[in-house]
């Protein structure tokens, strides 16, 4: 294939590679409203209809659709320097500044020496006992105000929950509260607004939205620049994660962030990496409560490897299943159900050729469905992540935290806390999913499931437990 460092030694064979097949549209708008009448579904039927490797040609533009995971691997990985996130993510640049996600280049891979350390397994595992608290005291509100038995919207609860949490990993300290959560939506449905609107004015232009918007990035902003003074001011107690990041240092030049590269890196983290947990943990419940067997299987596994108390890292490294219902639902229900690149020069995959600058988008929906990869696709069914199913899987057949260089930096985080939640979830709670609530979802920005899904609790009976300690 070719790569990026050494494009016309290979320009007479690309040059001589096809397009590949796919629909024709007049201008980019025919394409757009297709996409966005249903988006999920026109990419199935482009993948049913053309293959794995698509062309949507529009008036001169070009735009690739691939779903296999060697073309996966090379975009992603073995010639990356070719493909940049492109348009769309430079849009997404107004809400959240210049921090690891929407960066490029030598910026990029600067800050990715600076936060990386961070997240390492070990420094994750760090954080276990303050991701208990905030579940314990989330079980305990719960316990409150729905012991009713009333029904309830689980979709912002967990997003409350994974903002909590990640804040007290953070910044070691409580969470703002309601206002900063209201906030931190508003900032949400602006960046869904941006990305799927082709045309938006600029931030300064000031429509009514654009204002609004301000105001709620404002507050955001303000919110974060408060956490990091307080934690500037408990400099030495405590062990939160700000405190690894602001006394990182780039080691092939020693430079520290600067104020702005800071929280530019703590609005990535906060919004983008708690709105992710959020819809993984939401998708996970509601796939639970559509299969009462392996509801029964994880919370056998809870009840045996944590009992009643507080869980360790080594106790949630035990949770085998639990870890595979986590991988399961990222695969059935990934939130980032799309990665679009932009190629920098003309490159080849599949055999087709790829123009120079021309959007090539890759969805784990997709792939994650890819018959020729799982068995019985559409089937809830954890234990293919058994060691033994997965071994001659393709690596990039499952990408819900993209891959290579670029790969999200907290993957660890992102599955150990998912792996906490579900597990002292499930060990307080029976979790009834509301089967006359229509639940789909929704691919805007992540996938989130279309009005929510509602469920309802139930204590379970704690007699249980001392009658199996016993």
């Amino acid at each position: 294939m070719a790569t990026a460092a050494s494009p016309n030694a290979r320009g007479t064979k690309l040059t001589s590679l096809p397009l590949a097949p796919g629909p024709r549209y007049a201008t980019p708008f025919g394409f757009l409203r297709e996409l966005r009448a249903d988006s999920l579904g026109y990419l199935g039927w482009l993948q049913r209809e053309y293959g794995d490797v698509v062309c949507m040609r529009m008036g001169h533009m070009r735009s690739y659709f691939v779903a296999r995971p060697e073309c996966v691997r090379h975009v992603l990985v073995g010639n990356h320097r070719n493909y940049e996130k492109g348009n769309l993510f430079a849009k997404m640049k107004a809400v959240a500044g210049d921090g690891l996600l929407f960066s490029e280049g030598e910026a990029w891979r600067q800050q990715r020496r600076w936060v990386a350390p961070a997240f390492q397994r070990s420094q994750v595992q760090g954080v276990v006992p303050v991701m208990g608290c905030v579940m314990g005291e989330c079980l305990g509100r719960w316990e409150r105000e729905y012991a009713g038995g009333e029904s309830f919207d689980l979709v912002p609860e967990m997003s409350r929950l994974a903002l909590d949490m990640v804040c007290r990993a953070m910044f070691g300290a409580e969470t703002p509260g309601a206002s900063f959560h209201r906030l931190v939506d508003e900032g949400i449905a602006f960046s869904n607004y941006l990305v799927n609107n082709f045309a938006t004015p600029p931030l300064w232009v000031p429509t009514r939205r654009n204002r609004a918007a301000r105001r709620a990035l404002a507050g955001i902003h303000g919110t974060i620049r408060d956490m990091v003074e307080s934690a500037r001011a408990r400099r030495g107690d405590g062990a939160d994660l700000l405190r690894l990041l602001m006394e990182a240092r780039d080691e092939d030049t020693g430079a520290r962030m600067s104020e702005t590269q800071l929280l530019d890196q703590m609005i990535t983290l906060l919004v983008a990496g708690h709105e992710t947990t959020a819809m993984n943990l939401s998708w996970a419940l509601y796939l639970l409560g559509q299969d009462p067997e392996s509801t029964a299987r994880l919370r056998s596994e809870v009840d045996t490897v944590l009992g009643d108390g507080d869980p360790s890292a080594a106790e949630l490294g035990r949770l085998e299943f639990t870890l595979h219902v986590v991988k399961e639902s990222l695969r059935l229900y990934p939130p980032v159900w799309a990665l679009p690149r932009q190629s920098i020069e003309a490159d080849e995959l599949g055999g087709f050729r790829i123009p120079r600058r021309t959007m090539v988008t890759m969805s784990p929906w997709i792939v994650h469905r890819h018959p020729e990869f799982w068995e019985e696709p559409e089937r809830f069914d954890p234990d293919r992540f058994r060691p033994e199913r997965s071994q001659d899987r393709p690596r990039h057949a499952y990408f819900p935290f993209g891959a290579g260089g670029r790969s999200c930096v907290g993957e660890d985080f992102a599955l150990l806390e998912a792996t906490l939640v579900l597990a002292m979830t499930l060990r307080r709670f029976d979790v009834e999913v509301v089967a006359e609530h229509l639940v789909e979802p929704d691919p805007i920005l992540t996938l989130r499931p279309r009005n929510g899904i509602r469920v309802r609790l139930a204590a379970r009976d704690s007699g249980r437990l001392a009658m199996r300690r016993g």
